[in-house]
């Protein structure tokens, strides 16, 4: 993915965001809309996330990367601080580097 493609999401999502603002005026969602929202943010964000991290030249690849990223999921879960999540992430990726998981 090229940064010009990210660059150009990220206006498309900030155009829309606004024009949603426009479109509804003073009025309010309803919290389920908003929540439902806010869950397709997420998953929108996830694979962007999982197809930069398990993908090679439009190949699945598992490799380091996939390691670390198991090992964030997997500090994630027991509920780690972000500092600790990125840290865990890290050393998991680097070590298997180390150890020759390409």
């Amino acid at each position: 993915m090229s940064w010009f493609l990210v660059g150009s999401l990220a206006a498309i999502s900030l155009a829309l965001r606004g024009a949603g603002h426009l479109a509804l005026g003073d009025r309010v969602l309803g919290a389920r809309a908003e929540r439902r929202l806010y869950l397709v943010a997420l998953s929108l964000l996830g694979a962007v996330i999982a197809s930069q991290a398990l993908t090679t030249e439009g190949a699945l690849a598992v490799d380091a990367r996939a390691l670390g990223m198991c090992a964030a999921v997997a500090a994630a879960f027991l509920r780690a601080p972000l500092l600790a999540i990125f840290l865990v992430a890290t050393v998991v990726t680097a070590s298997a580097r180390v150890i020759g998981v390409t």
